[in-house]
């Protein structure tokens, strides 16, 4: 694993020659009278894009190779200092204006406690991806490490999530390939400090600048903005063009200038355009974006058609600028996946479009799965689908006091919003939307409510409505909460103007709720501060936060050709393994045909038409939550008793995992046993 130091600086390379790239095209292209802020925050946000945009046609073209993509940075570079070298001046300006305001600036108290929360990120950030990070090791991580080895960006039909936009994990593959998992990781980071800035610009320009400390407060009080920020997921990078995207479409909504109604509508215009670019940017990194992007587009069509003839009312050519830009801007990931699985939202809409390696009852697994979230138990799968059509919309978590509930659950209970399992302390951690969106929000009620406040409610409402009848997994709501932020300050904040007291109760509400998400930052940092510091190896941190996995995983790569072939049952994190893998549940794909085996000899003869020599077994959730991997189970089971597969010998016995090597068509040559030198890891 590259050292530390190493990892920061691949990191700085790739990120600056993104800005710089951006710089470039946001001096020409966006109008010269918009502020700094917005400039700089576009610079990142098409900048980084790019640089993902190009991989992307690098792996396609299957040309991904360390050399090729140091002519990709290098020429990107180049371009860069060409086009956008004075964004290094406008970048350095807003970090002087940054620390000047953490001296001299009347409200220096928030910034030093926003400062502070930033802060407590870093060691979890600058650390390898641990028990933190499911989803990196899983997906993310994972999938972008095998695009970078193979040399090609290809489906891999293990995992359905390798078809879904993929943006994000470009910038991850780069960060891979220079600077190791940390350099990747980094690049979360980064999003989540530039959606906590797209959150300030936002409440700056349209709730009043006295609003923006409160409202950049209560974003980062939020705990999954601090966790999120902390991992190799993608939710930031979506969260980022939301709030982004969001503040020109409020741009583009506001009244023009009465003076000038000429160039008002010219800027309008751009706002319309730069509001489609960041949530087409916003869909080539998570699919739920399309949610957000149509709620704002229903708000500006009824306005259009319900609205005065003024100058003000939105016209065709700002609508298309907005609706056409975001899909030319997403399509390539969409189109991608439609070519190479039939589908171009695949898995999803399989009653429509089909897809490959997948059916209906894999579809219907995974709807009973995305519907088991939220406060309250849904039926088994066999009765859940048996009910009628209108009791099955209205079981469990969409029952309607659940669902009339839904923002104390959220507040109160996030355990129920996240994966089943998830303790209750962990939940708080990393599902938690934090207590002060509950406490302000109905502050709304009192008071004379912003313009922009009525675009973000109806907007609201839609997106509300999907997250309550879908998936109610807290990380999808998570661009709503950065809307809300300033809506909740702006409430706030003209609350406080009542009185000294108010004032007083209120910074101290908010205060306690930037306190308490530092807190929930604290566990992170105190784990990783010690590799970060050097006072730990990796390995040795690595076995500490991840353990019985990764022991396993390097032994696994120590006792195991390079030409092994590994398939994994009940742990999907592999990013540790250096080995080709697939993972097995029957639930993911349909490469072995498990439906038709009836023998032991059926499973083996799969395992080695697909070129399977080992198995890899995580006992805590394989054999479980299914029929299928029951029977899946006791196949094995039945090989392992006839000598067809043996455990290997040697493989570390903390935790519950298990290594069993397949017997060759040829048979064994020898005990199953580890590489010259492999033994048990400490």
């Amino acid at each position: 694993m590259p050292s530390l130091t190493l990892a920061i600086l691949a990191f700085l390379w790739i990120a600056l020659t993104g800005c710089l790239l951006g710089g470039g095209l946001v001096r020409r292209l966006a109008p010269r009278e918009w502020g700094a802020g917005s400039r700089a925050l576009l610079a990142w946000a098409v900048g980084l894009p790019i640089l993902a945009y190009a991989t992307l046609a690098l792996g396609l073209l299957g040309k991904l190779s360390p050399g090729s993509l140091v002519i990709l940075l290098a020429v990107g570079g180049l371009l860069g200092l060409v086009l956008g070298w004075r964004e290094i001046g406008q970048q350095g300006r807003l970090l002087r204006r940054a620390a000047a305001a953490l001296a001299h600036s009347p409200r220096r108290l928030w910034y030093w406690a926003l400062a502070l929360w930033a802060l407590t990120l870093l060691p979890q950030a600058l650390a390898p991806p641990g028990f933190m990070d499911w989803d990196g090791l899983a997906e993310h991580l994972a999938m972008a490490k095998v695009w970078l080895q193979g040399g090609a960006i290809v489906p891999l039909w293990y995992e359905h999530h390798s078809q879904f936009p993929a943006t994000t994990q470009m910038l991850y593959l780069l960060g891979l390939a220079f600077g190791g998992p940390v350099a990747a990781k980094l690049f979360s980071t980064l999003f989540g400090l530039l959606s906590l800035a797209a959150v300030g610009l936002l409440a700056r320009r349209h709730f009043g600048k006295e609003t923006a400390p409160w409202a950049l407060a209560v974003f980062a009080a939020t705990p999954l903005v601090g966790w999120l920020s902390m991992v190799a997921y993608v939710d930031m990078a979506a969260v980022f063009y939301c709030g982004l995207g969001l503040g020109f479409f409020l741009d583009w909504r506001r009244e023009e200038s009465a003076s000038n109604p000429a160039r008002g509508q010219k800027e309008r215009f751009a706002s319309a355009a730069w509001a489609g670019v960041c949530f087409g940017l916003g869909l080539a990194v998570k699919m739920q974006v399309l949610v957000f992007w149509g709620a704002l587009l229903l708000v500006a069509a009824v306005a259009a058609f319900r609205g005065r003839r003024t100058p003000s009312r939105p016209t065709f050519g700002q609508f298309a600028a907005y609706a056409g830009i975001a899909l030319a801007v997403a399509s390539p990931w969409y189109l991608k996946s439609w070519v190479l699985t039939g589908n171009p939202v695949y898995p999803f809409a399989y009653s429509v479009f089909g897809g490959e390696q997948w059916s209906a009852e894999q579809a219907r697994t995974y709807a009973y799965q995305q519907k088991s979230w939220g406060w309250g138990q849904l039926p088994p799968p066999e009765v859940f689908w048996s009910l009628p059509p209108l009791q099955r919309t209205f079981a469990g978590p969409r029952r309607p006091d659940h669902l009339l509930l839904a923002p104390v659950g959220l507040t109160f209970l996030p355990e129920k919003y996240v994966d089943k399992g998830v303790g209750r302390l962990a939940s708080f951690l990393t599902a938690s939307v934090g207590p002060l969106y509950l406490a302000l929000l109905p502050l709304l009620l009192w008071g004379k409510r912003p313009k922009a406040w009525a675009t973000i409610g109806w907007a609201l409402a839609p997106v509300g409505l999907w997250w309550l009848m879908s998936a109610q997994y807290s990380r999808y709501f998570l661009p709503a909460l950065a809307w809300l932020a300033p809506v909740a300050a702006g409430a706030a904040w003209q609350a406080a103007g009542r009185g000294r007291w108010s004032k007083r109760v209120l910074t101290a509400v908010i205060g306690a709720g930037l306190g308490l998400a530092i807190l929930f930052n604290l566990p992170g940092a105190v784990h990783g501060l010690p590799v970060v510091l050097g006072t730990q190896s990796v390995d040795s941190y690595l076995a500490s936060v991840l353990p019985g996995l990764y022991p396993t995983l390097q032994f696994v790569n120590r006792a195991t050709p390079a030409e092994a072939k590994i398939i994994s049952y009940g742990e999907p994190r592999l990013f540790y393994l250096d080995r080709d893998y697939l993972w097995g549940e029957p639930s993911y794909h349909r490469l072995l045909g498990y439906d038709t085996m009836r023998t032991a000899d059926d499973l083996l003869e799969a395992y080695r038409n697909q070129g399977l020599t080992h198995v890899l077994m995580n006992q805590q959730f394989f054999p479980g939550g299914s029929p299928a991997n029951e029977r899946i189970a006791t196949l094995l089971g039945e090989a392992l008793a006839a000598g067809e597969v043996e455990r290997m010998v040697g493989a570390p016995e903390r935790g519950p995992y298990e290594v069993l090597a397949v017997r060759p068509a040829s048979g064994f040559a020898g005990p199953a046993s580890p590489a010259p030198g492999a033994g048990a890891v400490p």
